[in-house]
């Protein structure tokens, strides 16, 4: 068979785009996750373009896999050439918008996420290589340095000549000092149709968003949930817990088509499922704005972890990889059995004591010509025969067995290839009947926890939540208990460490150890953190002695660390030739160990070394800079060609997240700062600030004063936007920087982000109040102490002052505009929005959020024409999540009409009812939720009413009481349907049915006293039954009231 083939080809496509990023940073203070530097996406505007991007593909006889590595890296497309369909959701448009952990979510494909759930780079551009293996297969790799822990990943794309399966070996590379966290999640998106089976083989489901919530699987509420067209109309995944089996999948039954997921347990225990639901309106909208093929599509997704929403924990110096692999399947039924060759639908259609009939349709993703059937079932032989399996066909066959099989039986079915090697494994399975919707629920107050272990552990579940925390509080609980518990000390000590307050963690491992003198990981801590505070000595002495067990890899990359800082090249070298035997696979010690040998002048074996450990990861800056170094001849020829490939690689990423910095400051751990400043040099022909600090301070260090200065003071006059500094070295770099030039603000400014960031709140903006004063223009640092007095100072006039400025400095800046729009709004008027926003129409008119925030001023002003005429100007159709005019199209139609009402011009406000539609396509995409039917037939009802049609009044309040309301599985559901049922309940009392009107107030009045609620919503909820219960006519309906959204866990 031939070799899977290899293209690079570059696609232009249509863009769905919220560009550009938002330029402010990220802080955890006043940001929904904690995911800085990375800026958030845009969120002002919405609008199409075109792009083109490079999508190499990957080809053989059976599948076609395009991978997208502008878009994340992820798969953009795998084609059954045999089915010839498309195996995963492939659309024709990229289309992003603000939902995951980077505001930037994309759809299509099959979607890696590392370190974070829809992480940061879902839509940004990934490193990317790719190879022709010697075995005929080929591979594409997306690789990259995350920023919020600063590991290192990459997941390889392997197709193989005669194999119908994709593969994906996963690398996870804590090269840091520090312990990590993350999370892996592989999600992959398909078409649904209301026959489509999700395929999931366990018995019982975590709720997204409420992991204690669990459903009963498939079964709940007399729904099938595997099968979509049962699904409810509103959103839910759901995690399967206590997975057995290594597979899951979907079926499309009208089709005969299917796809599998297998993965050892070991490796990928996590699964989950994912539906938008089946609401007709909303499925609708989905098409629209998630897809530019009219297609409706779910997911199911492969995790790391059994909780997506937990973080696992990844040591110093820990590397670990897997593979997984995806395949499709045609004609077997909805599998219940799958492995690595193969999936298999195995049935019993007949059972009993004499006999038992089972019948079997499997296909391989692979040619198993002598490929064997065996069937093993309690109190019988196995039977066992031929069952040739290939990827074009499936193979069925009928077992007549001796004796009874089933599930009491524990009957298997194996299908093995030649060499005995299980293909795949089925297990007939009782049909699960449990319905939990029907079980009670003990809503009993969970017990406080008081003594030291369960507050610690209370303390561990926070910290594992991928929810923005700052864990010192939760720790310091445990330590106001027992101000010795060892536990508890580590973690704060480590939380000091990620910090920079290097003191304070030296202090925290020193009492940790005074319980547990034995620690290998506290012995480790605290000798990091004496090195870090200066203590070098100290530090060394207590690293010297944690060198053991699963510690050993981290002490002593960090004591050849320190013995390269003195030049003692043969001390670092070994310990580093000790790694490189022990710890093959970790690259940044090895690179280290490359740079030893380079100055021992050991050049071949410098170049040997350097060979080896890229084949493990080839992409990577430090690794590629170094074997620039120790290659034989670098000064040759051959040298420019070398560079331009090293360029390449490097402008792979984007140019405000400078990889390569990494590599500087892996140089620079090793003292090795000529290399440092070398690396700077090979960046950008414009780097940006953070850079040139490192050149300059690396220039100083190596007694280059001169050097040094100009490094600095280009380095303070570059533009700051995109560029933050997040990397703990850069403290003492800053610091340098403010002792070189004092008066310079630069540093100071940059420094209080780096502290801000790291939660050393007060010092933070003590830094950036001193840029101030001291002429620091940048417009980011005044909208950054915009945003402190803002959100944390709760200052607003304050706030609105430093904002002025920022706009000042930068009157371009949308979201600088949006803020002091609703700063004027809650400390003055509608008629300030009015007269600032009307002086921006520019800002107005390209900017949904800004359009909406005039608008809104509009609505309260009641100034209708205005609204209209503004209505008619813009153009936002492409938008439909961010707020703007089509979020107020309806509710100013309410509002005049029931004003109108009020006036005594019921006619009038008949006609605007009845002629509300919908929102006009312009203003943007209408979403499933804008409509409110219920509050639109109550208000006609009214009308009718008082011009005197009682029976066309009351078919009004009767229809209304047809619009169907699904309360769905969590609070934001509960909240948005209540409060569009509330109308419903106003129609009732119309209708004189006031029994039934209180039955829904007073549901909705125990909704407002669970704990679920967020108090916002509660006192809305009740604000509307004291109106309904209470209120005269014209007061009943809350029209002016702000419009509260309670914020899902789901993933809208």
């Amino acid at each position: 068979m031939k070799s899977a083939q290899l293209t690079h080809p570059k696609i232009t496509l249509p863009k769905r785009a919220q560009d550009p990023f938002n330029p402010h940073p990220v802080f955890p203070l006043w940001s929904p996750w904690d995911v800085y530097p990375y800026p958030y996406y845009g969120s002002v505007r919405k609008y199409e373009t075109r792009e083109t991007y490079y999508m190499p593909t990957l080809e053989n006889d059976f599948l076609r896999v395009t991978i997208a590595p502008d878009v994340g890296g992820r798969i953009w497309d795998v084609y059954d050439k045999v089915g010839a369909r498309h195996v995963v959701n492939f659309t024709n448009q990229v289309d992003s918008y603000n939902a995951g952990f980077g505001l930037n979510y994309t759809t299509g494909g099959i979607e890696c996420n590392y370190p974070l759930a829809h992480a940061c780079t879902t839509n940004r551009k990934r490193e990317v290589s790719s190879r022709v293996n010697p075995d005929g297969s080929a591979s594409i790799v997306c690789s990259e340095y995350e920023r919020i822990w600063r590991t290192r990943w990459s997941v390889t794309y392997t197709l193989y000549p005669d194999r119908s399966y994709l593969e994906l070996r996963v690398r996870i590379y804590n090269r840091t000092p520090f312990d990590s966290r993350y999370m892996y999640w592989n999600n992959c998106g398909f078409y649904l149709t209301p026959n489509t089976q999700y395929i999931f083989p366990e018995d019982e489901g975590s709720m997204h968003g409420q992991e204690l919530t669990t459903f009963s699987w498939p079964l709940w509420r007399h729904r099938d949930l595997s099968m979509w067209g049962q699904v409810p109309p509103e959103m839910l995944g759901l995690y399967m817990l206590n997975a057995a089996e290594p597979f899951f999948g979907y079926y499309d039954h009208d089709a005969q088509y299917g796809l599998v997921h297998y993965g050892d347990l070991a490796d990928v225990p996590g699964k989950k499922t994912w539906t938008w639901g089946t609401d007709p309106a909303y499925c609708d909208m989905l098409r629209k704005t998630h897809h530019g093929l009219d297609k409706v599509y779910g997911e199911i997704q492969s995790g790391r972890i059994v909780i997506q929403e937990h973080l696992d924990r990844v040591p110093p110096e820990t590397e670990m990889e897997w593979t997984e692999i995806w395949y499709p399947v045609r004609g077997t039924g909805a599998f219940n059995g799958a492995g690595p060759g193969a999936a298999l639908r195995a049935e019993l259609v007949e059972s009993a004591a004499e006999h038992s009939v089972l019948n079997v349709a499997a296909m391989g993703n692979g040619r198993f010509p002598k490929a064997r059937l065996i069937v093993v079932s309690d109190g019988m032989a196995p039977v066992e025969r031929p069952f040739a399996l290939d990827p074009v066909n499936a193979a069925e066959a009928t077992i007549t067995l001796k004796g009874q099989a089933g599930p009491a039986q524990h009957t298997q079915v194996f299908l093995k290839d030649a060499d005995g090697c299980i293909l795949a494994r089925a297990r007939l399975r009782a049909p699960n009947r449990r319905d939990s919707w029907k079980e009670p629920v003990d809503f009993a107050r969970p017990v406080k926890p008081v003594g030291t272990e369960e507050l610690f552990f209370e303390a561990e579940k926070t910290a594992r939540d991928w929810g923005n925390h700052d864990l010192r509080p939760v720790y310091e609980k445990v330590l106001a208990v027992d101000s010795g518990f060892s536990p508890a000390l580590r973690e704060l000590g480590k939380i000091a460490l990620r910090r920079g307050e290097y003191d304070q963690a030296v202090a925290h491992f020193a009492k940790a150890r005074q319980r547990d003198p034995d620690s290998m990981e506290l012995r480790y801590f605290q000798g990091l953190a004496l090195v870090l505070a200066g203590q070098v000595e100290a530090g060394r002495r207590l690293l010297e002695l944690a060198s053991r067990y699963h510690w050993e890899a981290a002490a002593l990359t960090r004591l050849a660390e320190l013995a390269m800082r003195e030049q003692d090249w043969h001390q670092a070298l070994k310990h580093l030739d000790r790694l490189a035997g022990a710890f093959p696979r970790l690259t940044r010690p090895r690179g280290l160990r490359t740079a030893c040998l380079r100055k021992l002048g050991r050049t071949r074996e410098a170049a040997a070394e350097i060979t080896a450990v890229r084949a493990v990861d080839a992409q990577d800056p430090f690794l590629q800079f170094e074997a620039l170094l120790a290659t034989p001849g670098d000064a040759g020829p051959r040298r420019p060609a070398r560079t331009k490939l090293l360029m390449d690689a490097f402008t792979q990423v984007w140019l405000e997240e400078p990889a390569p910095l990494e590599a500087a400051f892996d140089y620079l751990s090793a003292g090795l700062f000529d290399e440092s400043v070398r690396i700077t040099q090979m960046m950008d022909p414009e780097p940006g600030p953070l850079p040139l600090f490192v050149r300059a301070f690396a220039l100083s260090k190596l007694g280059r004063e001169k050097e040094a200065a100009r490094a600095l003071q280009d380095a303070c006059a570059a533009d700051v936007t995109y560029q933050h500094p997040w990397q703990l070295e850069f403290i003492p770099i800053l610091e340098w920087a403010r002792a070189t030039l004092p008066k310079q603000p630069r540093p100071v400014f940059l420094l209080g982000n780096l502290l801000m960031a790291r939660r050393r709140t007060e010092e933070g903006r003590q830094l950036w109040e001193t840029a101030a004063r001291q002429g620091e223009k940048h417009w980011l640092l005044f909208a950054n102490l915009g945003y402190y007095a803002n959100r944390v100072g709760k200052d607003a006039k304050t706030a609105l002052t430093w904002f002025r400025k920022a706009e000042k400095a930068n009157p371009e800046d949308l979201y600088v505009i949006v803020e002091i729009a609703g700063l004027l709004n809650s400390t003055g008027s509608a008629r300030d929005v009015v007269r600032y926003l009307e002086a921006r129409k520019s800002a107005v008119m390209s900017s949904p959020r800004v359009a909406y925030a005039l608008l809104g001023a509009y609505l309260k002003l009641n100034q209708y024409g205005k609204f209209d005429a503004l209505c008619a100007e813009v153009d936002f159709r492409h938008n439909w999540q961010i707020a703007g005019p089509h979020s107020l199209w309806m509710p100013r139609h309410y509002q005049e009409a029931a004003q109108l009402i009020e006036a005594g011009k019921p006619d009038a406000a008949l006609a605007i009812l009845e002629g509300l539609t919908g929102t006009p396509a312009h203003l943007g995409v209408q979403g499933a939720s804008d409509a409110v039917e219920d509050r639109r037939l109550y208000h006609m009802g009214r009308c009718h009413e008082k011009l005197g049609r009682p029976d066309a009044a009351r078919e009004c309040w009767e229809k209304a009481l047809d619009v169907p309301h699904f309360t769905g599985y969590e609070h934001a559901y509960w909240y948005r349907e209540w409060s569009r049922r509330y109308f419903q309940a106003l129609c009732l009392q119309k209708l004189g049915r006031e029994s039934e009107a209180n039955t829904f107030l007073d549901s909705m009045e125990l909704l407002a006293h669970t704990h679920d609620l967020p108090v916002s919503a509660k006192k809305s909820i009740l604000d509307m039954v004291e109106r309904g219960r209470f209120a005269s006519e014209h007061l009943k309906d809350p029209l002016v009231a702000e419009q509260l959204k309670v914020q899902t866990r789901a993933e809208e």
